[in-house]
């Protein structure tokens, strides 16, 4: 009866449904109007969302983006009112949901209530609270002629002017003009940011501007970010970076990565070969070559930098590459003999499973027949079961968690050890012991158990149910391995005040780097930045500091991450470690990406620990 139940035919799913024909034609006016936008026309529309918002038709707009505003307003009110009208009925509604127009309709409404602030409740008027008389956007030009010709510029002709428009409050547009070129212009403390008219005797008048970034850095970081293609993938040599001679600040020297961080090939890349296998080699070499890129085009990317940042870069390098050095070398280059070293103290245990894989290989010619118990392989079974009975496991998980927050003291390489339970092993232990008592136990009279003939009963194992013999094995090792490579890090880690100044050096890079990018060629009047979500003011490039960064990131920088997590399957247990690759800029603030190197057990065939290189970088959010 169950077979027959199952062949039962299942009812055919509801065919969807055609959209209305106005609904179809509305939504094909926004693939039309809306798909493939880029460029200088993209950039103008992401300015022109929030100043919309708050000044609507009227305004210094850019004619063809405000146009694109106007027509998208216009079609999402009448693609509104017809998915209301079509929202009653459920298969047209369905219809609709799978429809892949409206799919694509709702991510252009997506972004573009992203980036006019509809999302967050926040607007420009949050600037002061008031709503701006005016403002300067397509004309931004003439307010960058003006304010190139005063003394608030910065003196590096390589700088961009990084401001989208400019808020008026109580003046026009020539009045700004007029201040900047005559230098008369005051400004308010950094909790306002904002710019003031002063009159011919530099007293401060009524009138006010703010300068104004609208895009997030994005269009900025993602110039620099063109930049960050793979080390490897891209064949992208390293861009110069610029650092100030002793003598003179305005004498900027080009220095290649390698005078920059002044690293040595320290290790040979034919070491690898007997590690990495079927892998692409990711050396210590390769390892440091790709911070010296990242480090050097981060400088580039933002023009000369103030020699006091340039030693900062070059102190930040040379201590890290104290730690990545000592880490990759002691653990990575040392990986052979560390493993050597755990599977000669589970000698017995580690024996009996290798000769247990090899009698599984050849006691049936068919890989899914089940196994056939002989001599040798109840002996091996036997050793196998009686050293898994001796080890103490729960000693080894409790040192590990010990040494793991030990190691999470320091802040700057941290673990992560919450799937490590005693639970996963005592399950597979008990799943031995009854595979044991199942199979073996029954053959304990047999004359197979001490000499070499054929045992009776004649007893099958069905393979996957034998696993558990090999998932204990592969778990301890993985745990002795990750406990080694925490004594490592703890052993040979620098001082904590090394780390200290790590994190400082990394924050001081942050936030001047992060600061060239966003203010460009305004060194000496406040900025407000605005992404849609939040309005941040700035104040001046001098004061955006450090502390600013620290409060806004937590002073979360970190050299690198080893965790021990279950395999997909819950039945073994894989050591991720993670090192610093690269710094990229991504909206305009500095990002450590990682990459990752895994130590795991190959789950398909023998079972045996091996390192395999991801060399893809990852993102600080996706490790920590």
């Amino acid at each position: 009866m169950d077979s027959i139940e199952e062949a039962k035919p299942k009812p055919p799913k509801a065919a969807l449904l055609p959209l209305p024909k106005d609904l179809s034609d509305l939504l094909d006016e926004v693939v039309v109007n809306f798909d493939k936008i880029d460029g200088p026309l993209d950039t103008k529309i992401k300015e022109t969302w929030p100043l919309y918002v708050v000044f609507g038709d009227g305004g210094n707009y850019h004619i063809d983006a405000l146009s694109k505003v106007q027509k998208w307003i216009q079609l999402d009110q009448k693609i509104g009112l017809k998915v209301n009208e079509i929202s009653k009925e459920p298969l047209l509604k369905l219809s609709l949901e799978k429809n892949e127009l409206y799919k694509g309709y709702l991510a252009y409404k997506n972004h573009y209530d992203s980036i006019s602030g509809i999302n967050s409740g926040t607007s420009l008027e949050d600037v002061t609270g008031t709503k701006p008389t005016g403002f300067i956007n397509k004309d931004i030009t003439k307010f960058y002629e003006a304010f190139n010709s005063s003394q608030y510029k910065s003196k590096d002709k390589s700088k961009e002017n990084t401001g989208d428009a400019v808020l008026l409050y109580g003046c026009s547009p020539d009045d700004v003009y007029s201040a900047l070129k005559n230098n008369k212009v005051g400004s308010t403390g950094k909790e306002e940011s904002l710019c003031v008219i002063m009159d011919n005797n530099n007293k401060e008048t009524s009138k006010k501007f703010a300068i104004v970034s609208l895009k997030a850095g994005k269009g900025r970081a993602g110039r620099v970010l063109t930049f960050f293609n793979s080390i490897f993938g891209g064949g992208i040599n390293a861009v110069p970076g610029l650092r100030y001679s002793q003598n003179s600040d305005e004498n900027p020297q080009k220095l290649t990565p390698a005078e920059l961080l002044g690293t040595s090939e320290s290790y040979i890349a034919e070491i690898f070969q007997d590690i990495y296998v079927d892998k692409q080699l990711l050396t210590e070499v390769e390892f440091m070559n790709a911070l010296r890129s990242s480090l050097t085009k981060l400088v580039t990317a933002v023009g000369k930098i103030p020699k006091a940042l340039a030693d900062t870069i070059g102190e930040f390098a040379g201590n890290l590459k104290k730690i990545t050095n000592k880490v990759f070398g002691s653990i990575v280059l040392g990986f052979k003999d560390e493993i050597q070293s755990v599977k000669t103290k589970y000698f017995t245990l580690v024996n009996a499973e290798e000769n247990l894989r090899k009698e599984m290989e050849i006691t049936n010619e068919g890989k899914d027949d089940p196994i056939k118990v002989t001599h040798s392989f109840y002996i091996n079974t036997a050793v196998l079961v009686r050293e898994v009975r001796k080890i103490n496991y729960e000693s080894l998980i409790g040192r590990i968690v010990q040494k793991s927050k030990q190691l999470d003291n320091n802040k700057i390489f941290v673990t992560d050890v919450q799937d490590i339970d005693e639970s996963t092993i005592t399950g597979i232990k008990n799943n031995i012991n009854n595979i044991w008592n199942t199979y073996f136990v029954p053959l304990k009279d047999s004359t197979c158990v001490t000499k070499k003939v054929t045992c009776e009963p004649i007893t099958l194992i069905d393979r996957d149910a034998f696993k558990p013999m090999i998932y204990f094995n592969s778990n301890i090792v993985a745990f002795e391995f990750f406990e080694k490579l925490l004594d490592k890090v703890l052993s040979q880690g620098s001082s904590l005040s090394d780390q200290k100044n790590i994190k400082d050096e990394f924050i001081k890079i942050s936030s001047q780097i992060s600061a060239e990018a966003i203010f460009g060629k305004n060194d000496s009047l406040p900025l407000i930045k605005y992404d849609g979500k939040k309005i941040q003011r700035l104040g001046k490039k001098k004061e955006y500091s450090i502390t600013s960064i620290v409060e806004e990131k937590g002073g979360d920088f970190k050299v690198g991450k080893i965790e021990i997590k279950k395999s997909k399957d819950g039945n073994y247990f894989i050591v991720y470690l993670y090192l610093i690759f690269e710094l990229q800029i991504v909206d305009d603030e500095v990002v450590p990406y990682y990459s990752l190197v895994e130590l795991r057990n190959d789950s398909k065939s023998s079972f045996t620990f091996k390192a395999e290189v991801n060399k893809t970088a990852i993102p600080q959010d996706k490790v920590f």
